[in-house]
């Protein structure tokens, strides 16, 4: 990103996403309430940006680079496949699906973030869950009767499979990353738990779906503070 940053903004850290459906399904919540979604354009290529939680003094920023993406996002978690993302330059008026959440692409002229690395870095602080679907059932019960459902990062590190949330433990001005082991590799957009059978599966899309469950954000790589124990 060569836009020009503000001298006084918001310290964040940026991290890619795997695809654009991923910071999609970041930015809604499946509410009324959609994140918004900021780019940056350039030759061609367009930067999306979606802040998220804070953690060590600085907001994560996620990130997708990509061509030929225009003013809205259509995202419809409820494919027949899977979810999936269309690009519009204008919002059609037959686009009123309830299942189908539109989101806003915002262009800056300057980035709001500070991105230079501090002289001391800041710690993030970390713990680790041994169970990763006991984490998941932590998340569906912290959010059950919220019209929202939870989410989770997954990333491979060291050849291993993790989850990460930032939605367990901690405050507003300082989120922890709680993680967890997976013993597959996560391959899918959403975790459903079965609470007949005390059972987490995972699902392409949310299309006949009865079950709670919590939305992964797949990660292009890891997060850079990871160091898992």
């Amino acid at each position: 990103m060569k836009k020009k940053q503000t001298s006084k903004g918001i310290k964040a850290k940026f991290v890619k996403v795997a695809s654009i459906e991923d910071i999609a399904r970041l930015a809604c919540d499946f509410s009324n309430r959609i994140s918004p979604i900021f780019c940056t354009r350039e030759k061609g290529r367009t930067v999306l940006m979606c802040p998220a939680e804070k953690a060590g003094g600085a907001v994560n920023v996620y990130t997708f680079e990509g061509s030929g993406i225009k003013n809205y996002l259509v995202y419809d978690p409820s494919g027949e496949d899977r979810d999936k993302v269309e690009s519009k330059e204008e919002l059609a008026e037959d686009i009123h699906n309830f299942k189908v959440y539109k989101i806003s692409v915002v262009e800056l002229s300057t980035i709001p973030f500070i991105t230079k690395k501090p002289k001391k870095k800041a710690e993030i602080k970390m713990c680790r869950v041994q169970d990763y679907m006991k984490m998941v059932r932590l998340l569906i019960n912290r959010f059950d009767g919220d019209d929202k459902p939870g989410k989770v990062y997954a990333f491979m590190a060291k050849g291993q499979q993790y989850l990460c949330s930032f939605e367990i433990l901690g405050t507003e001005e300082e989120q922890i990353a709680v993680y967890a082991k997976v013993p597959y590799n996560i391959k899918r957009n959403f975790l459903v738990y079965d609470y007949t059978k005390d059972r987490v599966s995972e699902a392409d899309t949310l299309m006949n779906n009865v079950y709670p469950h919590v939305r992964i954000i797949n990660l292009a790589e890891a997060f850079d503070f990871f160091k898992p124990e």
